[in-house]
């Protein structure tokens, strides 16, 4: 459904990772040869993805939208498979486990959280994490099981294939945490506790030790001396005003229906129709039926491991209600006092597939035991097409990946990107261009046939060639492209154009949103510039 069109989907944060699998290897390295150059560890984690997609691309030529849309397949079949045997795994001999257990995985892939804070953000990490939390709590759960190290090789290898999701730093502290979480359940849970806890934590410290040889390549990112990759973290004034700030987009209401107010209100990306009564009314759905299911877990003996949900479901709404009441307080003291937990400051996105995990099998439970007796399988279904179809029907249309400003679903990427690709691709790799308008921003804006591409400067990935076309927060570069785009009207910028060993001039009459200031670049910079002296050498062209 997402790629009906045959076109890739993407923008904001990341650009267009899948438009050239081989281009983004080269982007992923540790150096990003974009504008003057940024040291670019922090995108590591994702070789392990793009380079089998680059193979596939270069020697099978297999377009890539169907690249992506395999990817894409993948994670999902991953993940709601985990999640089955996951909740199977810990409903043991219970009744209605295969019920509870298909009812828990449909659910963790079709819930409003899912679809804005994971597959609608345009970003591979949440993807991957997605498919890697739930695997990986089966896979540890099974060696602490049948206590067999051979689990350390699994759970070591998932890891590597997933590294992707370890591009953000809060889903890697996610992962131990929960791993961790999971330990201390089993331990607490276990009829002999030495026994289990020496094997438990014997297994723990060998995969702790195969996980960071196996993922040193990347996890060299965050050490003390790549200070540029983590410099950002250490504003904490700045990180808990914005814990606060944003706080206000996910309310306890909103949190405990799995909502966010950027995404569902009257302004929200999804429009008006999720404060509509209808909508209102199945919302509250969700709630009730994770209450009931939280009442059944507490009160049968029989689903003594299955309350492990509960714990993830409990730390989870915790830590998403951010600065919220009702431990609200609590929160932002914990975070103003453990330094580590700085990039926490948007909890409910970065902590929520967590709560996520915990909520889907809760309400698995509470809707099978009270269809049990009541209207049973029909009153089921039709529950499951409100909550888990008409609900979310963004996932369903594919508005999840559609653009905030014209809702139309891919990237039809012009072709002209490619003739000048070609171009530029003929003449000697020691230069870079200089790119009109440019942007004071991160997300700039373009008009491709009748669609708009929002999101990071797409040169990145559609030209081979260095570009300089925006301005963002690099040491030396921000404040030097900052002063171009503000004395561009006034001197001749040859001198700083030839420091920057610009060879060509591209207008991009494409960008669109344009402030008024950006649209004058081209003729100040075309109009400013002296020729030298020498006219044989004046060569005008621009394009």
């Amino acid at each position: 459904i997402w790629f009906r069109n045959g076109l890739i989907v993407g923008g904001g944060e990341e650009g267009l990772p899948f438009y050239n699998p081989s281009k983004t290897i080269e982007l992923s390295g540790i150096w990003l040869e974009h504008a003057t150059g940024i040291p670019n560890l922090g995108l590591l984690p994702r070789t392990t993805l793009f380079y089998p997609l680059s193979f596939l691309y270069e020697n099978l030529h297999i377009p890539n939208f169907i690249l992506q849309a395999g990817t894409f397949f993948i994670l999902l079949v991953v993940g709601i498979i985990s999640c089955y045997f996951l909740t199977l795994n810990l409903l043991d001999r219970q009744q209605y486990k295969f019920q509870i257990a298909l009812i828990s995985s449909v659910f963790y892939l079709l819930n409003p959280f899912t679809i804005s804070q994971i597959w609608g953000r345009t970003l591979t990490p949440p993807y991957f994490f997605f498919a890697l939390l739930p695997l990986s709590i089966l896979i540890f759960l099974l060696a602490l099981q049948k206590r067999q190290y051979i689990f350390c090789i699994y759970l070591t290898v998932t890891s590597l294939i997933f590294s992707t999701a370890f591009h953000s730093v809060t889903n890697t502290m996610d992962y131990w945490f929960v791993l961790t979480l999971t330990f201390i359940f089993w331990v607490t849970n276990s009829q002999q506790k030495k026994k289990d806890f020496l094997f438990g934590f014997s297994f723990f410290m060998l995969f702790s030790f195969l996980w960071i040889i196996t993922n040193f390549w990347w996890l060299q990112a965050y050490l003390p001396v790549n200070s540029m990759i983590t410099e950002r973290l250490g504003d904490s004034e700045g990180n808990l005003n914005s814990l606060i700030g944003v706080s206000r987009n996910f309310t306890p209401d909103l949190v405990a229906r799995l909502l966010q107010r950027s995404y569902f209100s009257e302004v929200g990306y999804y429009g008006k129709i999720y404060v509509s009564i209808p909508f209102q009314l199945i919302s509250l759905l969700l709630p009730f039926f994770v209450i009931l299911g939280l009442i059944k877990a507490i009160k049968k003996s029989e689903l003594k491991q299955f309350r492990f949900f509960i714990l993830l479901f409990c730390l989870g709404l915790f830590v998403s209600l951010g600065a919220n009441l009702p431990f609200g307080w609590l929160f932002i003291w914990i975070f103003k006092k453990v330094s580590f937990l700085q990039p926490f400051r948007n909890p409910y996105e970065k902590f929520g597939l967590v709560y996520t995990l915990g909520y889907a099998p809760l309400f698995a439970l509470g809707i099978v035991y009270f269809f049990q007796n009541r209207f049973k399988t029909w009153g089921l279904v039709a529950t499951l097409i409100l909550t888990c179809g008409i609900f979310v029907w963004p996932i369903w249309t594919g508005r999840i990946f559609a653009g905030r400003l014209d809702q139309k679903v891919g990237i039809p990427i012009p072709s002209y990107y490619q003739d000048l690709s070609e171009f530029l691709d003929k003449n000697s790799k020691d230069f870079r261009i200089f790119m009109t308008p440019v942007w004071g921003g991160d997300t700039p804006s373009y008009l491709w046939k009748d669609s708009i591409y929002y999101g990071f400067d797409p040169s990145l990935h559609l030209l081979n060639q260095p570009t300089i076309s925006n301005v963002f927060h690099v040491p030396y570069y921000y404040d030097f492209i900052s002063n171009i785009r503000r004395y561009m009207e006034r001197i001749n910028l040859a001198p700083s154009l030839s420091l920057l060993r610009t060879k060509y001039l591209v207008d991009r009459e494409d960008a669109t949103v344009i402030p008024q200031t950006e649209r004058l670049h081209y003729k100040f910079i075309t109009t400013v510039i002296k020729p030298p002296n020498d006219g044989s050498l004046v060569k005008r062209s621009v394009c």
